[in-house]
């Protein structure tokens, strides 16, 4: 099994019955992997694609094709939560369409990318460079397994360009293995006048990223990199740094993808300068599996 960072697993493939609570779902396929790699504090991967083999396809009726999912970071008070079923969605979302590459995995979830912000200037890449070709090829994708948000190497090098405009008050430093944009922030108040970045989705719906969701701290000293990078396969991955904290509900059944603003994060609709949307209530359906999903970085995130 491969993913779109170039991760990787090779292994033993069981079938058992998993219980969830009071729910028993019988013959779900497991794998246990012996040869991994690009996996770095992960105890495992939770497949919920819509190939086959997805364990929400597995669940069959149980699931109805729909999660939803909030991620936080080490050392947060908060837990990430996954919750699974048709409970799981409610009125007042904001929401994107899937867009499906009928040339690629079917594991992916592809998004409507159209344009990029850095605080208030539109970042000059032309929409063709986010979309999928009549071959298959280009396109994003919205994946948790991937940590680091990738672009297209010439798309890349015009937003970095367009951060570094925004950054000329702070100290660069060495970039660090695939992260080339880095910044001394020793001497720094707390990271909340750096620039924000905005998504501008297809369907009129604008997500404006906080630093936490921008930055990631690669060493101790308060070295902080941009937590994009070049994509080596042409296509771009929106990865799990700039996912966290915000709520996501993905319909596969209805063909959509929701988000709920939650704190610091910022979701717009129908143009870049549109009033926010109305937010997602508190879930109360049961929740079928929670997960503890942690990822490498150290800011204060909650998912409420």
């Amino acid at each position: 099994m491969s993913y779109g960072d170039g991760s990787s697993s090779a292994g033993l493939l069981a079938y058992d019955t998993f219980r969830f609570g009071n729910t028993k779902v019988s013959n779900i396929a497991f794998g246990r992997g012996h040869q991994n790699e690009g996996f770095v504090n992960s105890g495992g991967i939770l497949g919920l694609g819509r190939g086959d083999l997805s364990f929400l396809n597995q669940l069959g009726g149980k699931s109805a094709g729909i999660f939803s999912y909030c991620l936080v970071e080490p050392g947060s008070e908060a837990w990430g939560w996954l919750e699974i079923g048709d409970e799981t969605i409610a009125s007042g979302a904001a929401w994107i369409p899937i867009m499906y590459n009928p040339r690629a995995d079917p594991s992916y979830y592809y998004v409507g990318l159209s344009g990029i912000k850095v605080e208030n200037m539109v970042v000059p890449i032309p929409e063709q460079a986010f979309q999928l070709n009549y071959k298959g090829e280009g396109g994003v994708i919205l994946d948790t397994g991937t940590v680091i948000t990738r672009f297209p190497t010439a798309a890349y090098d015009t937003f970095r360009d367009a951060f570094l405009a925004q950054m000329e008050h702070v100290p660069r430093t060495h970039g660090v293995s695939i992260l080339d944009t880095c910044f001394n922030l020793t001497s720094t108040s707390p990271l909340l006048w750096l620039p924000h970045v905005s998504f501008h989705f297809t369907g009129g719906v604008t997500l404006t990223l906080k630093p936490n969701n921008v930055f990631v701290e690669v060493e101790t000293s308060r070295i902080f990199c941009l937590a994009f990078a070049p994509s080596p396969k042409g296509f771009s991955i929106l990865g799990n740094i700039a996912q966290q904290a915000v709520q996501i509900a993905v319909d596969a059944r209805s063909g959509r993808i929701g988000f709920r603003q939650q704190g610091w994060n910022k979701i717009r609709n129908e143009s870049w300068s549109s009033s926010n949307v109305s937010i997602l209530p508190s879930i109360t359906s049961t929740v079928l599996l929670i997960i503890s999903l942690y990822y490498m970085y150290s800011f204060e995130i909650s998912c409420g």
